[in-house]
């Protein structure tokens, strides 16, 4: 009966934590479409640097993976993380929205797609040291500059001296809706962990299944808010800026510490499913600049098979 009223507990703090992961995410979709008007930078690149605050508890189970020296967690919740973003949530945004339209830049997305392959070919040797984590700090830099700079180019940025306390006032409530996004995300995290474990589930679902759709909470929010806000430029931009940022983590822990872990199956499968997923989505953007509903259909089997492929395998061995 203890138990029971500790569930039914845990359960009514997880819809709270819900309530305000939303409310976080909407403070950061109608802040950022607000200063993106003020100071005529366009939403896309905004997204990707939203991207790259909400990839901050993927950063945060690398670091105690490292001081836990159970490293594979990380780089499985990094790799597995790019296929729930690119498959899984772009995919019902897709479904969610009948189509999203893509900024057109097909040459700075081949590039993006280019860059998610650079950390599979480097842990080829079962390791990640200070050149691999150089190589994809480096890249990453360059990525945000060439993207930067593309966007600076098509639009004017304005004079914003006389606005600059309602910028600020953005910027704050912006950095607000991050935090509060790391922190209830990682709060309904663990407490599904406690109701997982009271229930008998078992901890590679737990692990696998949590840890890799919990830790992208934060996109999955934003994306839902943006189609909300009628800001569906925010969704997408925001996706590919989390995905490219999962790189640039494991380069910030190769630097603090050179890491190795084994390759095995699952490896290769997370490999092998991350090429088709890039090449999918290759072929989808360069069909009229959009995903369509069908696309996102099968961006999400994808996702469903990967996690099918990866449960069956764990059986196996």
């Amino acid at each position: 009966m203890h138990i029971v009223l500790l569930n039914i507990l845990l359960i009514a703090f997880l819809f709270v934590f819900f309530y305000f992961l939303g409310k976080s995410a909407e403070l950061i979709v109608i802040n950022t479409r607000r200063l993106g008007r003020k100071i005529g930078l366009d939403m896309y690149f905004l997204g990707l640097i939203i991207g790259l605050f909400t990839t901050l508890p993927e950063f945060t189970v690398g670091l105690n993976s490292i001081i836990n020296n159970i490293e594979e967690v990380s780089f499985g919740n990094l790799f597995g993380g790019t296929i729930v973003v690119l498959g899984l949530v772009l995919g019902m945004n897709a479904v969610l929205n009948k189509k999203i339209k893509t900024n057109g830049h097909g040459n700075n997305f081949i590039f993006i797609l280019l860059y998610l392959l650079v950390p599979i070919l480097l842990g080829l040797d079962s390791q990640f040291g200070i050149i691999d984590g150089s190589i994809l700090i480096i890249m990453y830099l360059f990525l945000m500059y060439r993207l930067y700079k593309t966007e600076k180019d098509e639009t004017e940025v304005k004079q914003v001296t006389h606005v600059k306390k309602k910028i600020y006032m953005n910027l704050f409530w912006i950095i607000t809706g991050v935090t509060g996004l790391i922190i209830f995300s990682t709060l309904i995290v663990r407490t599904t962990e406690l109701v997982l474990s009271e229930v008998g589930i078992s901890t590679f679902v737990v692990g696998t299944i949590i840890f890799a759709l919990g830790t992208n909470l934060p996109e999955i929010s934003i994306s839902l808010k943006s189609l909300q806000n009628h800001t569906k430029e925010l969704s997408y931009s925001s996706l590919l800026g989390s995905a490219a940022a999962n790189p640039f983590i494991i380069g910030l822990m190769s630097f603090i510490q050179p890491l190795s872990f084994e390759i095995g199956t699952s490896y290769f499968m997370m490999a092998t499913f991350s090429i088709i997923l890039f090449v999918v989505l290759y072929f989808f953007y360069r069909s009229g600049n959009i995903f369509s509903r069908k696309e996102g259909i099968v961006l999400i089997w994808i996702y469903i098979l990967f996690v099918s492929f990866e449960i069956l395998s764990q059986v196996y061995h």
